[in-house]
Formats: structure tokens, C-alpha cells, sequence
């Protein structure tokens, strides 16, 4: 049969006799219809005709209505298209030359795969065309490229509805090893006991706040984190600084591992012992699997670009750390809601596809609000987040680091120590308090030596 010549995308991978096969053996028999729908979208279609036609079939179906020739024409006549696809012979001749019994399933597969590679030439198009503008870096047009062949990846991809039986069947090796895989096996520890007992550590593909005000210890928990996982674990961490620089986290750094004041470090007043316990720290922390990138202003494109470039490169990835909230940049082909919750709800939404996508805890530093200082106890909660809605919603664990003897100019040296980190939503496990204590002199955040004397 012909093809209306204005309605086919010349030079784009496309099929257009399995799109017309599809279509029909819905007509004839609108069981197929199941089968089709479930990976196919009317934008499959590379043919203008044929996009249509799908599109009101699958209203129809949704109505519940028989589809055949008949029914498909009054409903493209109602929405004034019939004569676009090519008129009632067009639809006619769907049939023709249709296979008796159509192996609908194959048909399907080859127009989905012409889809993904019409997909893709209009990503490479689209890059291209940012490239060539040049009112992008580089970086961002190649996070704008890797994004969207994320998603074009992901879209090509069918996830059928699956029994338990068969995914522990295909997951685990017996079904003892079900019970091997606990998440407090699988979870990244933070260092601090009390809390991994609550959480069972970092869990990939979880998006963690850790909020405080400032001068409260946001980057001394996440530095904490990061020292632990690279050093003490030997794992592969991502520190991404977008409020202190570079040589300055090397200060904190060095100070939490050789315990040297960091006043001491930054004012250059070393004695010998001093040196040498900042030397070993030294050696420590650059032989370790920490990087960190301190460029202000990123987009969550172009972190997720890099840590995906690092997890390439090294094959692996286990931690990734970002300082701060705050501080993450809006796409410049973004939508500006104007209004902050909104624009944060866009950034978390998408670091928690960064960690789903990249199969890695994410923790974010975020600044609170002053509404904890106003309450008698201080303490922080969920409410206090800055634009609190969209980070409440998006995060999996949210965690206040908390030192009550901020607010105390009396305390004393043992009152001084106190801390606690107070898990406040975990949506994989209970909430609660994990004690710990707050070397302010190394920025440092430790398990509690001897609770018993500490908190008595």
C-alpha cells in the first residue's frame, strides 16, 4: 500500500509495515491490544498516520469500547483527523497483506527498537545543537547528553509485573541467602555506632539529609561520613564542596584525623610531635579513594555527569557527599517556578534519581530554618527544613546533628562534648536519638567513650 509522503519522518530508522501489522491485528482482534500497550506509546510510531491512529485507539480501549474500521473512523472523524491519516481506505488497507496468525510480540520489539534509535539521533541533535551555541560549558551539555540517554535507556527498557517467586528466584542463589542480605550487610556505616544501629548504615540508592544551623555541624557530619567510608573502609567516596574549598577541607581533614587543633593548623603553630601526627594523617588521606571537586554553582546534571565519570573510571562507587543544598544550581533549560520550594523540589527529585541511577547512598547537606531557636529545647524538626516540603518528601533519611550546649554559654567543658544526631524520617526503619560526642577543637564527630560517665 502508499504512504502518505507528508506524514512519514524521512531518514529516521522506522518500520512502517510493522506499525501497520500492529494497528491492524488490533483491529481484527483487540486482545492484541494488551500485549501492544503494555511497551508501546503512541510516539513509538515513526509515521504521523500512525501515531494518531494509535492514539485513538487507545482512548477507546480506555472507554472500554470495541475497536474495529468503523469505530476507529467515527472517532478520528469526531476529532477531525480522519482525513490527516489518509482517509477510511487508508484504514482499509491496513490488512492488507496481513499474516494469518502475527507473531504481534516481534512486531512490537522492532518498533520499539526503531523508536530508541530515533530517540537517540534526536539526543545526539539536540547536543549537537547546545554544542554549536556555545552559551553552555561543556560540562553541561555533556550532563544535559548523559541525562537524557539515561532516560532514553530506561524508556527502552520493559519491567513487567513479576512474581515474588521469580525475582527470588532470579536474585537469590537459595532462599537462606535472602536472609544474608540484610540492609545492616549491605549498608554503608557512618562512623557513628548509635546512629548505624538505627539505620543500619547508608543505603544505596537513598537520597540522606543531614540539616542543621549553621555552626552546628552539617560539614563536620559530612566530613565524618567521607573520612569514614574512604579511610577507615576503603571505599570509593565523591565529596563535592560547594561552600568550602578545596584547601580548607584539607584543614578539617587533617585536623579530625591527627587530632592537631585545626586553629593550630590554620595559624601554622607546630611542634615536632604535632608535624609528625599531621604528616601520618597526611599520608592517610591521600592515599585514600576520597575525591572532591569544590566548583560552586553545579547543577545536578553535571554532578551526576562527574560522579557517573568516577564510577567508570575507578568501577566503583559508594558514598557521595555534597556541601550544600543551598548551593546546587538549576539547569539553564530548567523551569523557574519562582517559588524556592518548588526549585528545591526540582533539585531533590533530582539527586534521588542520581542515586537511584547510579546505584549509591547520596548525602546532602542542608541549611535549617531559625524556628528550633525559638522553642525552649532547641532541638531541630522536621518543620524547621528551609522550603521544607519537597525535601521532607523526596528524602529517604533525614538526620539533625544537634550539640544542645550551643545555646549554653555556661556549659562546661564535659557538657561541651555532648551530641546527638536525632534521625528524624527513615523511611526504611524506626526514628530516633544516636548520642555521640563533638571534639569542636577538630571539627569532629566520635562515638561516645564512656557514655556512662558522659550522659549521667
Amino acid at each position: 500500500m502508499s504512504y502518505p509522503d507528508l506524514t512519514l519522518d524521512s531518514g529516521l530508522p522506522a518500520n512502517v509495515d510493522a506499525e501497520r501489522i500492529v494497528i491492524a491485528a488490533v483491529l481484527i482482534d483487540n486482545a492484541y491490544f494488551t500485549e501492544a500497550s503494555e511497551k508501546l506509546d503512541s510516539d513509538d510510531f515513526c509515521l504521523d498516520s500512525n501515531r494518531r491512529i494509535w492514539l485513538r485507539i487507545s482512548e477507546l480501549m480506555a472507554k472500554q469500547k470495541a475497536v474495529d474500521e468503523i469505530t476507529l473512523a467515527a472517532e478520528l472523524r469526531r476529532h477531525r483527523e480522519l482525513d490527516a491519516v489518509g482517509g477510511v481506505s487508508y484504514i482499509a488497507g491496513l490488512s492488507e497483506g496481513m499474516p494469518r496468525r502475527p507473531a504481534i510480540g516481534d512486531y512490537v520489539a522492532e518498533l520499539k527498537d526503531k523508536a530508541l534509535l530515533r530517540k537517540l539521533i534526536h539526543i545526539a541533535n539536540l547536543s549537537s545543537q547546545r554544542a554549536q551555541d556555545q552559551s553552555e560549558s561543556a560540562q553541561d551539555v555533556l550532563g544535559f547528553a548523559m541525562e537524557q540517554m539515561q532516560a532514553a535507556a530506561e524508556q527502552g527498557i520493559s519491567s513487567p509485573l513479576q512474581s515474588f517467586g521469580a525475582f527470588v528466584e532470579k536474585s537469590y542463589p537459595s532462599v537462606d541467602a535472602v536472609f544474608k542480605h540484610s540492609a545492616r550487610s549491605q549498608g554503608l556505616p557512618s562512623g557513628l555506632k548509635e546512629l548505624d544501629e538505627l539505620t543500619c548504615g547508608f543505603q544505596r540508592k537513598e537520597l540522606i539529609v543531614v540539616a542543621a544551623r549553621p555552626a552546628m555541624g552539617k560539614t563536620a557530619a559530612g566530613l565524618c561520613f567521607s573520612v569514614h567510608a574512604s579511610i577507615n573502609l576503603d571505599q570509593t567516596v565523591a565529596l563535592f564542596s560547594m561552600e568550602m574549598r578545596k584547601e580548607a577541607i584539607l584543614h578539617r581533614l587533617v585536623s579530625m584525623r591527627s587530632t592537631v587543633s585545626l586553629q593550630d593548623i590554620r595559624e601554622g603553630r607546630w611542634t615536632d610531635t604535632n608535624k609528625r601526627y599531621a604528616l601520618d594523617a597526611m599520608s592517610e588521606i591521600v592515599s585514600a579513594p576520597l575525591y572532591i571537586d569544590d566548583q560552586a554553582g553545579q547543577s545536578v546534571q553535571k554532578i551526576k555527569a562527574k560522579a557517573a565519570r568516577l564510577k567508570s573510571q575507578t568501577g566503583h562507587l559508594d558514598l557521595i557527599v555534597i556541601d550544600q543544598l543551598n548551593y546546587i544550581a538549576l539547569p539553564m533549560d530548567s523551569k523557574k517556578y519562582g517559588n524556592r520550594s518548588q526549585d528545591l523540589g526540582f533539585i531533590t527529585r533530582g539527586l534521588k534519581g542520581m542515586a537511584v541511577e547510579l546505584d549509591v547512598p547520596v548525602v546532602v547537606l542542608h541549611q535549617l530554618s531559625r524556628a528550633n531557636e525559638k522553642r525552649d529545647d532547641r532541638e531541630p524538626r522536621l518543620s524547621d527544613l528551609r522550603d521544607s516540603g519537597e525535601i521532607e518528601q523526596d528524602s529517604d533519611v533525614v538526620i539533625f546533628p544537634h550539640r544542645p550546649s550551643y545555646y549554653d554559654t555556661k556549659a562546661d567543658d564535659k557538657e561541651k562534648l555532648k551530641a546527638v544526631m536525632l534521625l528524624s524520617k527513615q523511611r526504611q526503619g524506626p526514628t530516633g536519638r544516636a548520642e555521640c560526642e563533638y571534639v569542636a577543637e577538630n571539627t569532629l564527630f566520635r562515638n561516645v567513650e564512656v557514655k556512662a560517665s558522659l550522659w549521667t
